[in-house]
């Protein structure tokens, strides 16, 4: 905590507290109250963090997917939508078209999409989470192509959330789909096939 508080003051005083690198100190102390189980401070921190980023698409879209995995980690599932949602028009609006020569904001905005699937599963709102999860994927594939890691770990969710459904017959074909990437890429000695192979069996179980 004084190593970031001491940064922090040099930023401010050097940089200004807009700058990238005072924004980032601030980050990272407020992120550590929260793992160190202060929750209403490093919440009141990341949200300073996020008032004080708008003038930046960059670090505005940071801050706010910081503070939404929180909530998501903390239980406040809406809350995480919310401040994904936003962190999802920056990316589209303004990072895409302005910085994605090399893809890396599409992808962002494809884990965003799961992340906020993940959440709306936690409510109970599954559809919205099968929605998401298929736009990720479609992303997925136009940068990366069919084989991707990211899409077997879609398809694998997809199988969760239509078991969660009791549609274990869809449950079981995208759970198939994601151990034919994974034992391509990762290999059928690797520990996310294995895992792949238990979510399967499970699904095959609740057909009984």
């Amino acid at each position: 905590l004084e190593f970031y508080n001491n940064a922090m003051l040099i930023y401010a005083d050097s940089l200004g507290v807009s700058s990238e690198h005072y924004i980032s100190a601030y980050s990272g102390l407020a992120q550590t109250y929260i793992d160190m189980a202060n929750y209403k401070k490093g919440v009141a921190m990341a949200e300073e963090v996020i008032a004080i980023s708008k003038d930046n698409d960059f670090l505005y879209s940071t801050a706010l997917q910081n503070l939404a995995y929180d909530y998501s980690e903390l239980g406040f599932y809406r809350k995480a939508i919310e401040l994904n949602s936003l962190a999802l028009e920056i990316e589209k609006k303004y990072l895409i078209p302005q910085l994605d020569s090399l893809g890396e904001h599409r992808e962002n905005y494809a884990l965003l999409l799961n992340n906020n699937a993940f959440n709306y599963h936690q409510l109970n709102e599954t559809d919205k989470s099968i929605d998401l999860t298929l736009q990720s994927m479609e992303i997925y594939r136009d940068l990366y192509g069919d084989s991707y890691p990211m899409i077997a770990t879609s398809l694998n969710n997809l199988g969760s959330y239509y078991s969660s459904l009791s549609k274990n017959d869809e449950a079981i074909s995208y759970a198939k789909e994601s151990l034919s990437i994974l034992s391509k890429s990762e290999g059928n000695n690797s520990v996310k096939y294995a895992m792949g192979l238990n979510n399967l069996a499970g699904y095959y179980v609740d057909l009984r």
